[in-house]
């Protein structure tokens, strides 16, 4: 099973010392200490989670705010047939399942992929940066929000699932089970799945009133069966009278009282019949309503099964955004002969280049980011001859759109 969770980066201190295991006092009573060496860091760098995501964030936009998003953190646990396999194999699964999670969310944004053997059941934690390309600023920026989104969360189980088994010729069962939903984390889908189960509880709550219903009956059905045979003595007695002439010895008192119990019994088994009949016939409204709900419940089952065939079905196709960032970063590297490319001088070498080629911005908007873009790349390996230049022409842009605007307002007025 898989299990996501988005964090603040306030909560970024805390999650490196339980991954990392930086203290031996733990609140987990699940961890053993005592195996903790047998702990795996797949990334393998010398560095630690705080340090990768603090690189990160420095080559991309991430909005100041205690409420961001900006840590993204899976958790995937070893399934069950895997867990009397080797160590070997074992490894085998955390370090596919890292490699689909690298391809999926991007190398370059993994801060932590560590495999804990210490705890109950052997699991990855793999944390994360979500990263995409925001086309009207032009670039990369922080956003759990586009990242891990609806399709993603839909078709996360059944894509690391189809990996594995491409990639590991043991992994059979797979790590969609009865244990695991499709659409785990999304409010539509829990909304309808939680539809699902009150139906589920309401078709035993009916099953277990129709079972009241056959218990309440069972009663009935008794006396009118002892009722039954009081007739049916009554009737021997008198059909041996008549045969006999009338020679069967019964005193007539207790004649007397054998025809009134008859009597009484007829009319408690009428009494009872007819409350039988009415008991019945409510069982039969009951039995009706359960096969409706039933029809409904497998209607729902279907729908469900419906749903996940078709989100399978959506194409898996990832937003590749980051991919162009890098080629433009690469060309301007190779244009300006500059290695390694900061986010503050692709951007203001972009505009640079833009202006070069005489390409003017959009509007007032578009201007006031070419300014911000080349004043934040003073200071910079850029030439800074090129960047005063480049300012003093974007400047001259900006002014043309600013009174662009100023004379259509005034237009407007006068009309």
């Amino acid at each position: 099973m898989a299990h996501l969770k988005k964090n603040t980066r306030a909560s970024l201190s805390g999650l490196s010392i339980h991954f990392e295991r930086k203290t031996d006092n733990h609140s987990n009573e699940e961890i053993d200490i005592s195996r903790s060496h047998l702990n795996q860091d797949l990334m393998q760098d010398n560095s630690n989670m705080v340090e990768r995501f603090n690189e990160r964030l420095e080559d991309v936009y991430c909005m100041n705010r205690k409420d961001v998003k900006a840590l993204g953190t899976w958790i995937v646990t070893l399934p069950d047939e895997l867990k009397d396999l080797s160590h070997d194999k074992q490894q085998e699964f955390f370090n596919e399942t890292k490699n689909f999670l690298d391809e999926r969310y991007g190398k370059e944004n993994a801060v932590a992929a560590i495999v804990h053997y210490d705890e109950t059941t052997p699991h990855l934690h793999y944390a994360f940066v979500p990263v995409t390309f925001d086309e009207k600023k032009d670039r990369l920026k922080v956003s759990a929000k586009e990242v891990l989104n609806r399709k993603d969360l839909q078709t996360f189980h059944d894509d690391l699932n189809k990996h594995l088994k491409e990639k590991l010729p043991f992994y059979e069962k797979g790590i969609l089970n009865e244990q695991t939903l499709p659409f785990q984390n999304v409010e539509e889908i829990k909304k309808y799945n939680e539809t699902y189960q009150e139906m589920k509880q309401a078709l035993e709550q009916k099953k277990a009133v129709i079972r009241m219903k056959n218990d309440a009956l069972e009663p009935f059905e008794k006396s009118l069966k002892r009722i039954n045979d009081t007739e049916k003595m009554f009737d021997t007695i008198d059909k041996n009278a008549k045969k006999g002439f009338g020679q069967v010895v019964i005193k007539s008192s207790d004649f007397e009282k054998l025809k009134t119990q008859a009597v009484e019994n007829q009319v408690l088994a009428n009494a009872n019949e007819k409350e039988m009949y009415i008991l019945k016939d409510k069982n039969k409204k009951l039995e009706k309503d359960n096969r409706m709900l039933s029809t409904k419940l497998d209607y729902k089952t279907q729908k469900n099964e419906s749903l996940t065939k078709k989100n399978n079905e959506l194409t898996k196709v990832k937003n590749d955004g980051h991919k162009f960032r890098e080629l433009v970063k690469r060309d301007l590297e190779k244009q300006y002969n500059i290695v390694d490319l900061t986010e503050k001088e692709v951007n203001a070498l972009s505009v640079v280049k833009a202006i070069d080629e005489d390409i003017k911005p959009k509007n007032k908007e578009e201007g006031k980011s070419w300014l911000d873009d080349l004043n934040n790349g003073k200071g910079t390996r850029i030439e800074e001859s090129m960047l005063e230049k480049a300012l003093e022409k974007a400047l001259e842009l900006y002014r043309e759109i600013v009174q662009k605007v100023e004379r259509m307002m005034g237009m407007n007025i006068s009309l």
